[in-house]
């Protein structure tokens, strides 16, 4: 079983190695996150090219990983992501597999995202394609609006070094936020927007 976290990558060194149909699935999410990319690859998808990552033509080096703080092996050749694996593993750098059923530690979920919420779909592996449908189905489910209700609710002052949420009508909210009333839903949620 794992352990769902939230990481945050934005400045963070990622190495891709691989620029085939895996890895440029990877390359957009974390580009997306903020990511610093750069791809090790002789011969990269032509997507890649419109990207804002650094293309490294050319096969993995061990030295490669150095600096990085994520690895991400995702060539087609298990002999390649295995060097890579024990590269990243070596220099103590995270390290995922796309050829792996547990990404060797570290796997990507199926996200749904809503502002501040994000909501992750794993199934260790087992079955991606399961992990995006049930993505899906959250996505039609979750309305876009729980963004807005995440972001008044972390305006709510800390007690305790808490916020809390407990008893409030978070239902009620989120419908005055789909219906167009977020002066309602910040009431509700006894947030103060007067400042804005």
């Amino acid at each position: 079983m794992g352990l769902h976290l939230n990481v945050d990558v934005s400045g963070r060194s990622v190495i891709v190695v691989g620029g085939g149909a895996a890895g440029c699935e990877k390359v957009r999410r974390l580009v997306s996150a903020g990511a610093v990319v750069t791809v090790v690859d002789p011969s990269p998808a032509t997507e890649l090219e419109s990207l804002p990552i650094r293309l490294e033509r050319r096969e993995f080096r061990a030295d490669d990983v150095g600096g990085a703080w994520l690895v991400i092996a995702a060539t087609s050749d298990g002999v390649v992501n295995a060097q890579v694996e024990r590269a990243a593993s070596a220099a103590g750098v995270w390290v995922s597999r796309s050829d792996k059923r547990d990404g060797a530690g570290i796997a990507f979920a199926a996200m749904v995202e809503r502002g501040l919420v994000t909501i992750g779909v794993s199934t260790g592996g087992g079955s991606p394609a399961l992990a995006r449908w049930v993505r899906d189905r959250i996505d039609s489910a979750v309305p876009i609006e729980v963004g807005a209700l995440a972001a008044l609710l972390s305006r709510r002052p800390r007690t305790g070094g808490r916020r809390g949420h407990r008893g409030l009508p978070l239902d009620e909210a989120l419908g005055a936020l789909v219906a167009g009333a977020p002066e309602r839903a910040a009431t509700l949620l006894e947030v103060d927007v007067s400042s804005e």
